[in-house]
């Protein structure tokens, strides 16, 4: 389980792909208790921890995981947001994150305004049900507050530390992004 409180950056080594499994390297300065077996939540997505060194730390991905997220299209170079697993004692100081991806959508429009950039999303229809003012949701495993919403879009608020500590600074109109609905209201919607 994560928080959403992204406190690590990494940049991609390497995604080699094959038909059974890929291996993704990331170069980053991890915490010391990350290790063999480890979970860590790479742009929102759940992975093991394969191997890792002061330098880099291995994943292996399962071509499912490639087809219902965004990590499939990671290429040498790029960014990504990394978060460790919630150890006990750890500040909640997002929402409870799973690292499992509930859907892809997409930067609609991007505005600066002072202080914050707003982004709308194109969510999943099947996904909008989930989405309530000032509710919460995982972008690319970032924890966010629903500042505004549609019928088929949802719009975040970007603050400046966001900004400066996570991957969502160079996002621009129609990238995409991983999305996780808060768990919490996907209990209370399904249960009605």
């Amino acid at each position: 389980m994560f928080t959403g409180i992204i406190r690590h950056k990494g940049t991609v080594q390497r995604l080699s792909t094959d038909a059974d499994t890929s291996v993704l390297i990331i170069s980053a300065a991890l915490p010391s208790f990350v290790e063999r077996g480890s979970s860590i939540a790479i742009n929102g997505v759940c992975l093991t921890v394969t191997e890792v060194s002061k330098e880099d730390v291995s994943f292996d991905i399962m071509p499912v995981t490639l087809d219902k997220t965004t990590l499939g299209s990671l290429a040498e170079g790029h960014d990504v947001n990394l978060e460790p697993a919630l150890r006990m004692g750890d500040e909640i100081g997002g929402h409870f994150v799973y690292g499992h991806v509930d859907g892809i959508g997409m930067i609609k429009e991007r505005k600066e305004e002072e202080g914050s950039v707003l982004l709308e999303i194109a969510i999943p229809k099947d996904l909008m049900k989930y989405m309530a003012m000032q509710g919460s949701v995982a972008l690319d495993g970032v924890s966010l507050t629903i500042a505004g919403r549609s019928d088929t879009t949802i719009t975040v608020s970007l603050v400046e530390y966001t900004l400066q500590h996570t991957t969502l600074s160079n996002k621009e109109t129609g990238d995409t992004l991983n999305i996780e609905a808060d768990m919490l209201m996907k209990q209370v919607v399904d249960l009605r």
